[in-house]
């Protein structure tokens, strides 16, 4: 009895264990979740949030609705087997708006000889920037005073640093933004270098950054542009500190606006000093850090829309710019979502907004049928068609595929159809006039 019922729950482990899980699974930015097949699943359910969102999905992807952006999301696939669930997979992300992607333009659908016809013109590369300003963060009051050098004599200058420091309490609201480009009063032309340090109260902590630059005496401020952005972490004190490598009164400042942190002065035998004790009277510096949301630009491939009729998907992926619907009725609505590539985890499959068009009547014109020639029809190798001013080609297939498409600017087209298998196809032919669809069949 005991052999047996080991035996049992071995037999009983071993089927569980035949249930595979789900691989790869990946979520967009805009909810559209995908994944491998289980081997032998018969359908997935499908979890948001811990919650039941839908259950027999029998697609290898779904589309999650009415969410809010920038919320946290977690999504789970469980594979369902006939004597069970498989192991589920989960993937957490964060929802963002789908406007910041463009949409396609020119979307029409239409019916011509009782065949929905629906085209759109996908947009070019995105390509995301900067999306708000940035923060001069400062003491002085941006009226020059007076330029200072560092001499004991009166007669040789020597190098020195000034500086301010930026509390962390001031910072805190920064955090996670980038120093990208710093400024100082430029009053006289010298080579210098400036510093960026993280830490430190009465003195600089840990140098992040440093890089030299030069005036050349302007009387104005000067942007030095940082080859490399600085992040801020918002929990410690910055400190942005200039040097002088040559020149005299390289430094220059304000009227005092009485605050330690604007005034910073340092050499090397002495170390870091208020300048009050220094310089009377005492000037508050007149250099600054800019602060921004740096957002890095990402350039990203529109490969191509999905397609939905009444709601239904009809096409996962359609890389043309049209799609022929041989299901299509008066009344249909189709809705049409770009389709953006990037890195996966981090852009795949990005999603514009949904757009819809609507099928309310013969929405695209007909030419005569006796402006047209098509032959041979049925066809076992090529087929030829003739109009007066064609400008475009397309044959489908009756999965609505297209399998020909072809800018023509000639009245007479030859076509060889050897390429494809026997069936029905649906040859679309546009002219200057409009447009006719004809009916035509391979037999090979």
């Amino acid at each position: 009895m005991k052999k047996s019922f080991i035996l049992t729950i071995l037999c009983l482990f071993a089927i569980l264990s035949a249930n595979a899980q789900v691989d790869n699974l990946y979520v967009s930015p805009t909810g559209w979740a995908m994944w491998d097949e289980s081997s032998e699943a018969s359908s997935y359910q499908i979890y948001l949030n811990g919650e039941l969102e839908a259950d027999n999905i029998t697609d290898l992807f779904y589309q999650h609705e009415n969410l809010v952006d920038d919320q946290e999301y977690t999504t789970k696939v469980v594979p369902v087997y006939s004597n069970g669930n498989g192991e589920a997979a989960e993937y957490s992300w964060k929802k963002q708006n789908c406007d910041l992607y463009a949409g396609a333009y020119n979307l029409t659908a239409g019916i011509v000889n009782n065949v929905g016809f629906v085209s759109w013109t996908l947009p070019a590369i995105y390509k995301n920037e900067k999306t708000s300003e940035g923060n001069w963060l400062h003491y002085d009051n941006g009226t020059y005073a007076e330029r200072i050098g560092l001499t004991f004599d009166g007669t040789s200058f020597e190098p020195f640093k000034w500086a301010i420091m930026l509390p962390a309490s001031d910072m805190a609201q920064y955090a996670g933004q980038k120093m990208t480009k710093v400024s100082f009063y430029d009053a006289e032309a010298f080579d210098g270098e400036v510093e960026i340090y993280e830490g430190g109260s009465t003195e600089p902590g840990t140098l992040l950054y440093s890089q030299e630059f030069s005036g050349n005496g302007s009387n104005d401020f000067k942007e030095i542009a940082l080859n490399e952005a600085v992040e801020i972490s918002g929990n410690k004190n910055v400190w942005l500190v200039f040097c002088n490598l040559n020149g005299n009164q390289p430094a220059a400042g304000c009227a005092d606006q009485n605050n330690p942190n604007g005034r910073f002065i340092y050499h090397q035998d002495y170390g870091w000093l208020d300048l009050m004790y220094v310089s009377y009277p005492a000037y508050t510096w007149m250099i600054r850090a800019y602060v921004e949301e740096q957002e890095v630009p990402v350039i990203n491939e529109v490969i191509g829309a999905i397609l939905y009729r009444n709601g239904e998907l009809i096409s996962p992926l359609v890389t043309d710019e049209h799609y022929i619907d041989i299901q299509a009725k008066a009344g249909d609505e189709y809705t049409l979502r770009v389709v953006y590539a990037g890195q996966k985890d981090m852009l795949h499959y990005f999603m514009a907004c949904p757009q819809t068009a609507k099928i309310d009547n013969v929405a695209i014109s007909e030419n005569s049928d006796n402006v047209i020639c098509i032959y041979p029809n049925p066809t076992k190798t090529y087929l030829n068609i003739e109009a007066e001013n064609m400008t475009h080609i397309s044959i489908a297939n009756t999965l609505g595929q297209i399998v020909f498409d072809k800018e023509v600017g000639s009245d007479m087209e030859t076509i060889d159809m050897t390429l494809y298998n026997s069936g029905v196809f649906f040859v679309r032919i546009t002219t200057e006039n409009g447009v006719v669809v004809k009916r035509v069949s391979l037999e090979k």
